[in-house]
């Protein structure tokens, strides 16, 4: 079995989308352990909605650098 891993880049997106689809754990698209200001931060962080976190993780992988990895 071949296993690659890549950044995760605006044109992995939606392969991210569907290893998390409606979210993680419990539904979570947590932003706390890679916002450095999640505990502060009211909006698409830690006790931010769904929709809003997704939004950040989408903003993150296009500006750059990757702010993770994807496996296949």
């Amino acid at each position: 079995m071949t296993r690659e891993i890549h950044p995760l880049t605006p044109d992995r997106f939606a392969d991210f989308e569907a290893v998390l689809g409606r979210g993680g754990r419990g539904g979570c698209w947590c932003m706390y352990w890679i916002h450095p200001d999640a505990q502060s931060v009211t909006e698409g962080a830690k006790g931010g909605s769904k929709a809003a976190n997704k939004g950040l993780f989408r903003a993150l992988a296009e500006a750059g650098p990757p702010p993770g990895l994807i496996g296949y």
